[in-house]
């Protein structure tokens, strides 16, 4: 054989290669036809538990829980509520107690981020990463989840053994957004909060974890101003935070650091809020949606979306939620928060 005919050969396998890499980030939307789009104009009603059985009595128009842990049967149950439900999943750490530890190559683990079993990833290596996380998303899908918490989506400003910088991290969670978007889900940027001018026209809400404790709430008003909801967790203190989570149309909530449903305080509301509509069919009950995109881009440097004007939503009462603040050592085992699920 010809070396110019085997360097043909080798270039097309290198190009099928790439493609069967791109396959899964331009999947459509599997079907649903709508993202979830909740809206800051009205107050929403929201629960976070992430370890234990989620309290299906507890009739919430929002409810985050674990994507590993909850089966479709309860995701159908929530929607059987009327509840947006909400899949965790951790996109930033690698998590040595998951079905899928397995696939995490060692070249892309880091520091520990303070959790036991979890490492810092090296985002900058989406092409490895790609195919884990999206596999994770389609998980959430399978299971009918309508939105997505990703989490640790600030690797950057923490020590992750790894020299990332603000834009790895940019282009990192453009990609996860644009991902979840293409098979259907809405997503909410989890923290990162110096970044939330640059990726508010990628997410649909945001996701703070005690923006009061640490003074940074403000950093999330590029969100309330687009009309896009924000919720707020803090886990001390009590509730006198409430006052400002409400007048800065915040969903607040006292929350405990386990996230394990002993502790659920809601701020209160502003707007017309409604309860939940129990439906006896899966479908959910969208605050706000808007068509789906078809693709997304490849795994790096990412367009970014147009933006779809906000209508008046069918809104919910508020609880909050924690927020975590760039710049310190991550809100983890070291004193300050985060979430826990279980191991």
């Amino acid at each position: 054989m010809s070396t110019l005919k085997q360097n043909l050969i080798r270039a097309v396998c290198v190009f099928a290669g790439l493609a069967a890499i791109a396959v899964p980030f331009e999947l459509s939307n599997a079907g649903a036809g709508t993202i979830w789009q909740p809206t800051s104009d009205a107050s929403i009603s929201w629960s976070w538990q992430l370890q234990g059985t989620p309290n299906l009595a507890n009739k919430v128009q929002m409810y985050d829980i674990d994507g590993f842990d909850n089966t479709a049967a309860t995701v159908s149950a929530l929607h059987a509520n009327g509840t947006i439900a909400v899949c965790y999943i951790d996109v930033g750490t690698s998590e040595n107690f998951r079905s899928d530890f397995a696939s995490f190559p060692a070249s892309v683990q880091g520091n520990s981020n303070g959790w036991p079993g979890e490492k810092w990833l090296d985002i900058r290596q989406i092409s490895v990463l790609a195919p884990i996380m999206t596999a994770r998303m389609q998980m959430c899908v399978q299971k009918g989840f309508d939105a997505l918490e990703p989490d640790n989506i600030d690797g950057y400003t923490n020590s992750t053994g790894f020299p990332l910088t603000a834009q790895d991290q940019l282009a990192y969670n453009e990609w996860i957004a644009n991902t979840a978007h293409s098979l259907g889900l809405s997503v909410g940027l989890k923290n990162d909060v110096d970044q939330t001018a640059q990726l508010e026209p990628y997410f649909d809400w945001a996701l703070d974890e005690q923006c009061n404790q640490y003074s940074e709430c403000g950093t999330e008003q590029v969100f309330t101003a687009a009309n896009k909801a924000v919720f707020n967790a803090e886990y001390s203190g009590g509730t006198s935070f409430c006052a400002a989570d409400i007048a800065a149309h915040i969903n607040g909530a006292l929350y405990d650091l386990n996230l394990d449903g002993n502790t659920d305080t809601p701020c209160g509301g502003w707007g017309t809020t409604t309860a939940p509509t129990p439906t006896a069919s899966s479908s959910t009950i969208a605050p706000t949606t808007t068509a789906a995109p078809t693709t997304t881009a490849a795994p790096t440097t990412t367009a970014a979306p147009t933006t779809t004007a906000s209508t008046t939503t069918t809104s919910q009462a508020v609880i909050s939620t924690p927020s975590q603040s760039s710049g310190r050592s991550s809100r983890n085992g070291n004193g300050f928060s985060r979430r826990r699920r279980g191991g």
